[in-house]
């Protein structure tokens, strides 16, 4: 895509991809509305169940610590030197979990999280066809985001990656109705949300400003020699973006993470 215009700060202004986003997301509200009156209904038919049985409130608790053993595990093998000698920091969790053991602790995270989820939900019965139909969409989105179309090198998977991460977000919107996510951690949700699409934007606009490849090509060695080569003002500004993009995702999935039984 063109370079986009930066601002006195660096800042970019909105680019292509920004765009888009902010496009699609115009049309969420009308969307939304449509499926908002049945899930709020099938939602309160399978809390009251969920509340009731022992074992389903387990399952979400447990799927709730696996999916922030999902997030702060890999990271924390990572930051040992499991895959790189020289780590790269600031880093998303989309770089930290790509390879090696970090990947694979994810994984195992993620799909154990997913599966006491949907046990929790598939063992209640008034958790009906709607709600088991929309989590078991949402797993698959995410299975796809996450594990079979991560950031790599591949423009193909790239894209599917995007799109699915997307879809994903929305498929949390419409779990925070079915199972009433409390106002704040809703709010705190599409706030850092927010805050990460317009980082990674920043960012996008500055590292291709300074001939960057993108995050999933290089290593942290490769990184740092980059950030070496450039002006002072522009690494910083670079360095910057880059922890505003990590800290925005992270509290974005936590957020997601603690979510998953908050309203129960």
């Amino acid at each position: 895509p063109p370079m986009t215009r930066a601002g006195r700060a660096g800042v970019p202004v909105a680019g292509p991809h920004l765009r888009r986003l902010l496009l699609l997301l115009s049309l969420l509200p009308a969307s939304a509305s449509l499926v908002v009156g049945p899930l709020e209904a099938a939602g309160t038919a399978c809390r009251e169940g969920v509340g009731a049985a022992a074992s389903a409130r387990l399952s979400f608790s447990r799927a709730r610590q696996l999916f922030l053993a999902s997030i702060l595990a890999p990271t924390a093998v990572y930051y040992l030197r499991a895959t790189e000698r020289v780590v790269k920091f600031p880093a998303t969790l989309s770089y930290v979990a790509r390879r090696g053991a970090p990947k694979l602790i994810h994984a195992a995270c993620f799909l154990g999280g997913w599966a006491h989820l949907l046990f929790g939900l598939f063992s209640t019965r008034s958790c009906g066809a709607l709600v088991r139909g929309l989590s078991v969409q949402m797993a698959a989105t995410g299975v796809t985001s996450t594990l079979l179309c991560a950031l790599g090198n591949h423009k193909t998977t790239n894209s599917i990656h995007y799109v699915s991460t997307l879809l994903y977000i929305v498929d949390h919107v419409l779990m925070f109705v079915v199972f009433d996510t409390p106002a704040v951690l809703r709010q705190a949700f599409y706030a850092c949300f927010a805050m990460t699409g317009l980082a990674f934007q920043w960012c996008y606009c500055l590292e291709r400003r300074a001939g960057f490849p993108w995050e999933g090509t290089s290593d942290g060695a490769a990184r740092r020699a980059q950030l070496r080569r450039l002006a002072a003002p522009l690494r910083r500004q670079i360095e910057r973006s880059s922890l505003a993009l990590m800290v925005a995702e992270y509290a974005l999935f936590v957020i997601a993470a603690l979510a998953v039984d908050a309203g129960l």
